[in-house]
């Protein structure tokens, strides 16, 4: 220690870089990840029918949200209206039509319906479950931005809620996990499929579903294969002593965390059901599935151009983007949906994710425990 003390300390004297305070932030990041408790389910006994038993013939609604925060700085992001653009091709393609759709942008004016303010959002979510029925499907669509505050039921382990944040959040305040859930899932009868993608921060468990996909060695293991793209993509400043620094503790940070996830599975390892944990004793009845765009204690990011992803035709106007958003539609573009599982979907995108430097981590959550091999093609 006393070694790494001395280099630190000459190193920043030669070219007046504080290493170990950037070693510092870099390994709190990194050792600050939620500790365990959370109770690891190896069954879940129910007497509901096992996922994807019920045939989804019933009607498709779809509820899209993007928020730019258009004006508001600092905040205001570049990508969230396009994700919703690119998302509502792929859902036509899917099968939805327009008439089902719900879009909310800030692109309209003060007083508009379709505005994404706290009544309008919360006005949209109880129009995608309205009058729902056995056999129906319901998809939710949020890119915006993320956020965390105090719990106040006590029902989060890390004692933070994780919100969404409408439009007018400085005047109405943000929406809670707690009222998503109440609204979304709690009112859906069995036999209903809802399925929500959420690009933002803190997003890990904003629906609070009970149960959290844990990743194994197994399906970490091939994203050590993105590490040298991964390097290629950063800018690498060669006569800038802190940047390459920066860059080598941020590589390093991210190196750790994967670490740290493959050791858990190796520990935990099992089943498909294995795999999940159950983080509370909610009960859902409808058959409700999210893919988020990182884990609680992360960061989503907001990317200028979205042209280093491998998109469809189809998929929007391109541009600025949501990184998490644009990850799944190149994933869902790279291979048939019926030849795809639902853990190859998840592991292709966290490796686009990795491969373009991004250390975010796309989380999957759901209401049941979800069988990890069945296709993309039977989720909608």
């Amino acid at each position: 220690m006393n070694f790494l003390s001395n280099l630190a300390q000459n190193i920043q004297k030669e070219t007046g870089v504080d290493v170990a305070g950037l070693a510092q932030e870099a390994l709190g990041e990194v050792l600050d990840v939620p500790s365990g408790g959370a109770q690891h389910q190896q069954e879940e006994k129910s007497d509901r029918p096992p996922f994807g038993s019920r045939a989804l013939d019933g009607k498709r609604r779809a509820l899209l949200v993007g928020i730019n925060y258009i004006g508001q700085n600092p905040g205001e992001l570049r990508g969230c209206i396009n994700d919703v653009a690119s998302i509502k091709g792929w859902l036509l393609q899917q099968g939805f039509s327009e008439e089902e759709m719900k879009v909310l942008t800030d692109d309209h004016a003060e007083g508009s319906p379709e505005r994404p303010t706290g009544d309008n959002l919360r006005a949209g979510m109880r129009w995608l479950v309205e009058n729902a029925k056995e056999g129906d499907v319901l998809f939710m669509h949020y890119s915006g931005h993320g956020g965390q505050m105090p719990d106040d039921s006590g029902d989060e382990e890390d004692g933070m809620d994780e919100t969404l944040i409408p439009v007018d959040f400085q005047q109405k305040g943000m929406i809670r996990d707690d009222e998503v859930y109440d609204i979304l899932v709690k009112s859906l009868p069995q036999g209903t499929r809802l399925v929500c993608l959420f690009d933002c921060c803190h997003s890990g468990t904003a629906l609070d579903l009970p149960f959290v996909f844990k990743a194994t060695a197994e399906n970490c293991k091939n994203w050590w294969d993105g590490i040298p793209s991964m390097v290629q993509n950063m800018k690498w400043d060669f006569q800038n002593a802190k940047s390459l620094i920066k860059n080598g503790l941020d590589l390093g940070k991210v190196i750790m965390r994967n670490v740290q996830n493959m050791k858990k599975g190796e520990a935990e390892g099992g089943s498909d059901e294995a795999r999940f944990e159950r983080t509370s004793k909610v009960e859902a009845m409808c058959e409700a599935l999210m893919i988020s765009g990182c884990a609680d204690h992360q960061t989503s990011a907001d990317v200028a151009s979205v042209k280093d992803f491998k998109l469809p035709d189809t998929c929007g106007p391109g541009g600025a983007g949501g990184a998490c958003t644009n990850a799944l539609l190149q994933a869902l573009g790279e291979k048939p949906k019926e030849e795809m599982s639902f853990i190859e979907l998840l592991d292709r995108m966290r490796k686009i994710l990795a491969e373009k430097g991004f250390d975010q981590v796309p989380q999957l959550s759901a209401s049941v425990q979800v069988p990890l091999d069945h296709k993309v093609s039977d989720l909608l």
